[in-house]
Parts: structure tokens; C-alpha cells; sequence
């Protein structure tokens, strides 16, 4: 995420635990813990105005092929 490349006054919010707890599969197959391809994709834009926190919730893809991420907001 280079915040380089944003307009003045946003910044990039992402998940502490993004690097433990994979967004989305792949829906070729049913899940499968360590078979079925993951990745992160979910990322947030928030202005500076913001401070944001972000947590990704490991649910085994119970109803999508997403997982919940929590989004906590605090104004500055």
C-alpha cells in the first residue's frame, strides 16, 4: 500500500491480523483449511479526519467466500 500515490488527507487501513487471517477463497472448490486457494483483499481508504482499526474474523468462509472484516471508526 503506498500512500504515495493518494490524494492529500486519506490514508490506508488494514487489518492487524491481515497476515493471519486470509478475506477471501476461491470458489472452485468447497473449503478446504490448506488446500483451498486464499487471499487478502480487503483494504480501506479513510480520509485523516478518521482513525480506523481493522480486524479480519476467521469463520472457515461459514457463508460467502469472504470473511467478515470489523471496521472500528474513531473522529479525530
Amino acid at each position: 500500500m503506498n500512500t504515495a500515490d493518494l490524494a492529500e488527507g486519506y490514508h490506508f487501513v488494514r487489518a492487524d491480523n491481515a497476515d493471519k487471517t486470509a478475506t477471501c477463497r476461491g470458489a472452485d472448490i468447497s473449503f478446504e483449511a490448506g488446500v483451498t486457494y486464499q487471499a487478502i483483499v480487503d483494504g480501506f481508504l479513510v480520509s485523516d479526519n478518521l482513525t480506523a482499526t481493522a480486524e479480519n474474523i476467521q469463520n472457515d468462509y461459514r457463508y460467502s467466500d469472504h470473511n467478515p472484516v470489523v471496521l472500528k471508526f474513531r473522529m479525530n
